[in-house]
């Protein structure tokens, strides 16, 4: 969409005039419905994510760093994605401090915070959840796993752009 300064750093939506024209004018319009403060893992907020009405393409994004790390450091909005884990994963996180994400916290988080709700929301769109940072073929495998696990008919494990040998194409 086009940029436009909100302070801090963050790029605001241009609104919806805006984003029709764009439509009249673009093949493909990439849209960030919702932030996740540079953190990995994340919660949807309770408006968000922010998606327009005629989406057909829909990525969910995680980050797969934050496998084996404190829950506490690597996900942002840490007590509503402890609110989706204690209905429908682990109920020991109630006590469990400091939390560690697993492959099954990630998956949890994807399908119940995002997969599930966004195929609702959304029902002519793709919803296609993507498990980034794979940056080696064990934690590769954990991602497959995590898409899986989110019941998915698909979804994208992506590693490191950087070591790709074409990213000094670009």
């Amino acid at each position: 969409m086009g940029r436009k300064d909100a302070g801090e750093k963050k790029i605001s939506f241009w609104g919806w005039e805006f984003y029709h024209q764009a439509i009249e004018l673009a093949d493909l319009i990439l849209t960030e419905a919702d932030g996740a403060r540079c953190l990995p893992l994340k919660a949807p907020g309770p408006d968000e994510p922010v998606i327009p009405p005629d989406t057909n393409l829909i990525l969910s994004i995680c980050g797969l760093k934050a496998l084996g790390k404190k829950g506490e450091e690597v996900c942002f909005r840490r007590e509503p994605s402890r609110e989706i884990l204690n209905r429908f994963g682990r109920p020991s996180l109630k006590s469990e401090m400091p939390w560690i994400v697993e492959t099954e916290d990630m998956a949890c988080l994807m399908k119940y915070g995002y997969v599930t709700p966004l195929k609702n929301a959304f029902p002519n769109a793709r919803v296609v959840p993507v498990c980034s940072q794979a940056d080696s073929e064990k934690i590769r495998r954990a991602g497959e796993n995590i898409i899986e696990q989110t019941g998915a008919a698909e979804g994208l494990v992506t590693g490191n752009l950087q070591e790709e040998s074409s990213f000094t194409l670009f």
